[in-house]
């Protein structure tokens, strides 16, 4: 006799779905799973780790001193990347400036905040909200 697949989970989920500490298998599914060390409500596991931990685990560090992009820089970045959309003629001022707030959180956002000087710089690129467009 043969057993698909799907009727072999279905054998193992009778036989052994009581025991599973959580009902679909894992932590993720349960919003008030532990979270961090020390918080092994069933072992190792089954614990999430918090935002630090993961981001030690990556070796992430935000951009400080030496490594920090300057306004300067990131004024040229946002040039650049208006050069870009300006060759197409039908973006309006107001569709630029939503590209370059996108562009600038998609790929600054993680480590710089939008000042009030990187949305004016955006708005002067564009043209709008009393900006110049260039």
């Amino acid at each position: 006799m043969k057993v698909t697949k799907r009727q072999l989970r279905r054998i193992i989920r009778e036989a052994v779905g009581d025991q599973l500490p959580y009902n679909m298998g894992g932590p993720w599914v349960d919003k008030d799973a532990p979270v961090g060390k020390g918080a092994k409500e069933y072992d190792d596991l089954d614990t999430e780790l918090t935002d630090k931990e993961i981001e030690d685990a990556m070796g992430w560090e935000p951009a400080t001193g030496n490594d920090a992009l300057s306004l300067e820089d990131i004024g040229s970045w946002l040039e650049n990347q208006y050069e870009e959309y300006k060759k197409d003629k039908a973006l309006t001022p107001g569709a630029i400036q939503m590209l370059l707030m996108d562009d600038f959180m998609d790929d600054l956002g993680a480590e710089y905040e939008m000042t009030p000087e990187i949305k004016s710089i955006i708005d002067d690129l564009a043209g709008v909200n009393g900006g110049r467009r260039r």
